[in-house]
């Protein structure tokens, strides 16, 4: 039972981890540098999923929901990490599209059939 809390809790860790090298990075090699912050989202939404589940997956997006709200906002001297562009945008909408996708997925898909859990 503690192991499996310590679990989720590093998978709500890894969403704010993730939120944060993507609001760092999506500004950092011009559109690519989104995409690649979109596959972080994507491959780290499919890790928290198989390896906790649903409980691990739910705190994964809701951390990096919170964190990437928290990072869309205006700090001391009004200065935001995730602008209202174009850049900020497929960050924000093209990450929640991609945790959406991966919440529709079968977990069997992912991992088998085999697998208990």
């Amino acid at each position: 039972m503690l192991k499996r809390a310590v679990n989720v809790l590093a998978s709500g860790i890894l969403g704010a981890l993730v939120a944060t090298i993507g609001a760092g990075a999506h500004r950092s090699a011009g559109y690519l540098g989104v995409a690649l912050a979109l596959v972080l989202v994507a491959c780290a939404a499919i890790f928290a999923k198989t390896w906790e589940s649903w409980a691990g997956f739910i705190a994964f997006a809701s951390l990096w929901v919170a964190a990437t709200v928290f990072y869309g906002g205006s700090g001391p001297g009004n200065s935001i990490l995730v602008a209202a562009d174009l850049k900020g945008h497929l960050l924000i909408y093209g990450g929640a599209t991609l945790i959406a996708i991966i919440a529709a997925v079968p977990r069997f898909v992912l991992v088998g059939r085999d697998v208990s859990s």
